[in-house]
């Protein structure tokens, strides 16, 4: 094997073709080696693309055929490109991250509103001034909640996160048959089950701290105040403040009547699911209204 020297800049396969059939690279074996050296080096320079594009090509030739690297350009697109794809995927993990913390931020607010609600509602509330001509509004028997307070987590919160997610997973099966809809991943259904949270501690947080400032008596007041009973004449501890002798939880429990917690729960998680569902349906879409 004969090394040959280095070739000049070639920008063509002809350019190839005419210095491995020149005589100064040509070796034993007359025409027929040099038809077929000249037939290697333009396989091997149209091969990497280089003649048509204008690139550089530079090498030596080897036996009749020419060996050769691209031009640095080659290289310094490829580490750009290396490069570009490496600050995407920098970019995409700390968007990730962004997200992430706003969504662990959103999480930590609805446990606190909660965690919060829960812990003021054992508070004492207002005592709110009673004229003796208000004492009929407060005199109603003592009853129970015709709602009772268990069912209202089940009815309010439960029931709109199992239909919301019923709802997510219908729209995923439909968006797999011959008339596929619009359907979000699995982000779509946590916002649908964040906003509903937010919805419900939001409203248990404000709801808590209104009966705690208002102090407005419940209907069975006078009944809780002297342990379930009416007394024909109300003993006063000073004017405007029976002289209670029930139990205290329940006295305090019946200075919370405003705003209602069971209405104002059942407002947030059912209008919530309303709106979801007008949404999921398409009710307001394309201009048009009910």
């Amino acid at each position: 094997m004969k090394r040959r020297s280095p070739l000049p800049s070639i920008t063509s396969p002809a350019s190839i073709a005419s210095i491995v059939s020149s005589p100064s690279s040509a070796s034993t074996g007359g025409g027929e080696q040099s038809a077929a050296g000249t037939s290697s080096a333009s396989a091997s320079a149209s091969g990497l693309g280089l003649g048509s594009s204008g690139s550089t090509f530079e090498g030596v030739v080897i036996d009749g055929v020419a060996m050769g690297t691209a031009s640095p350009q080659l290289g310094e697109s490829l580490h750009h490109s290396d490069r570009g794809s490496m600050q995407a995927r920098a970019a995409a993990l700390a968007s990730s991250k962004k997200a992430f913390i706003s969504l662990l931020a959103d999480w930590i607010c609805v446990v606190l509103l909660a965690g919060i609600s829960i812990g003021i509602e054992k508070g004492s509330p207002f005592q709110r001034y009673i004229t003796e001509g208000e004492v009929w509004m407060y005199s109603y028997p003592l009853k129970g909640n015709t709602y009772p307070s268990w069912a209202i987590l089940p009815g309010c919160f439960l029931l709109p996160l199992v239909a919301i997610t019923g709802c997510h997973f219908a729209r995923r099966a439909c968006s797999r048959k011959s008339q596929p809809v619009a359907v979000g991943g699995w982000s779509s259904l946590h916002s649908a089950l964040l906003g509903l949270s937010m919805s419900i501690a939001f409203t248990l947080f404000v709801t808590t701290t209104v009966k705690l400032m208002v102090g407005r008596p419940r209907p069975d007041f006078i009944a809780r105040c002297f342990g379930g009973e009416i007394p024909p004449e109300i003993p006063w501890r000073v004017p405007g403040y029976p002289a209670c002798t029930g139990d205290e939880a329940k006295i305090a429990e019946g200075r919370k009547s405003f705003p209602s917690g069971h209405s104002s729960i059942a407002f947030a998680g059912l209008l919530y699911l309303t709106l979801y569902l007008a949404d999921f349906l398409g009710v307001f879409s394309d201009g048009k209204t009910p």
